[in-house]
Formats: structure tokens, C-alpha cells, sequence
């Protein structure tokens, strides 16, 4: 398994564990008219693959317009900027070994 396909891996595994962690402590949902966000200003480094921008996606079109950025909830930001810096942790520890 590559690096990138290993760390990409883990970072998907770290959200959805985050959120299944926080549904699992009863925390309070996060309201429905929080605000969003630009995930690369939160967070420069985070990789966006928005599929349906392209045509490489399930109806071969595009559907958002050229620049679209990819919006998400301010919670939810924060929970990627913490999975991305667990990602670039084992990148580092894994080229150490």
C-alpha cells in the first residue's frame, strides 16, 4: 500500500472515528445554521477533490461553477485541521522508519 494511499486511509478513519466518537459521548449536534467555512483557509495543506466540479464524477458533468471552494461547517474544519496534523505525524514517523 502506498504512503498516500495509507495516510489518506488514516485520515478518513481519524474523521469518521471523531465523529462517531463525539455522537457516542452524547455531544450536542452541531446546529444546522452554524457557519461555513473554506477548508483551505482553515487549513491550506488539506487536499480537496471536489467530484462534483469536474466531470469525473457520477453524472459526467460539472455541477458546481470554475473556483468553487470546498464549505464546511466550522466544527467539522476543525476536526479535519486535527485529523490533517495527525496525517503529516505519521507521514513523518513512517519516513523515520
Amino acid at each position: 500500500m502506498s504512503l498516500f494511499r495509507f495516510s489518506t486511509l488514516a485520515l478518513l478513519f481519524c474523521v469518521a472515528f471523531s465523529i462517531a466518537h463525539r455522537s457516542a459521548r452524547g455531544a450536542t449536534p452541531a446546529p444546522a445554521d452554524e457557519a461555513l467555512v473554506d477548508i483551505k483557509k482553515v487549513d491550506p495543506t488539506i487536499v480537496v477533490d471536489l467530484r462534483y466540479a469536474g466531470t469525473r464524477n457520477i453524472v459526467g458533468r460539472a455541477l458546481y461553477p470554475p473556483g468553487m471552494p470546498a464549505l464546511v461547517r466550522a466544527s467539522v474544519a476543525q476536526r479535519l485541521v486535527r485529523a490533517q496534523a495527525l496525517r503529516r505525524w505519521l507521514m513523518k514517523k513512517e519516513r523515520k522508519s
